[in-house]
């Protein structure tokens, strides 16, 4: 059995400081003045996690120029189909945690996507 968190809202913008909601509407995609565009979402740890959980961070419709980070920590994510990207997080998770999507160079607001956010836990049979 599978369980979803949803990380939808609330995205952070800095510069200038704002509050985002997912998805990203398109007038809030404008990038500062050295072409980076960078939002930031805070979460805990999911409660009740053991050894036999498996965390999974899934970001739907984001364009592959993103770079993400986790904790400060640069992010491998798969792609899949549909420009959804997955990537096993449980190694990496904190009690507190900040998810950072970042675009730079972008010349076009359409290559600033992201349509959805969630974790998805799972346990292994054991």
């Amino acid at each position: 059995m599978v369980h979803r968190i949803n990380l939808r809202n609330p995205w952070q913008r800095k510069n200038p400081d704002q509050t985002l909601p997912l998805p990203l509407p398109s007038n809030a995609l404008l990038p500062s003045s050295d072409s980076i565009l960078k939002i930031t979402r805070r979460f805990h740890r999911p409660s009740g996690l053991t050894a036999t959980h498996q965390v999974e961070l899934v970001l739907e419709g984001l364009f592959p120029t993103a770079s993400l980070q986790l904790n400060g920590q640069p992010l491998q994510m798969a792609n899949g189909p549909e420009k959804t990207f997955r990537g096993d997080i449980t190694a990496n998770l904190e009690s507190f945690n900040q998810l950072t999507v970042c675009w730079t160079g972008f010349d076009q607001i359409v290559d600033c996507q992201l349509e959805d956010v969630y974790l998805e836990i799972s346990e292994s049979a054991g």
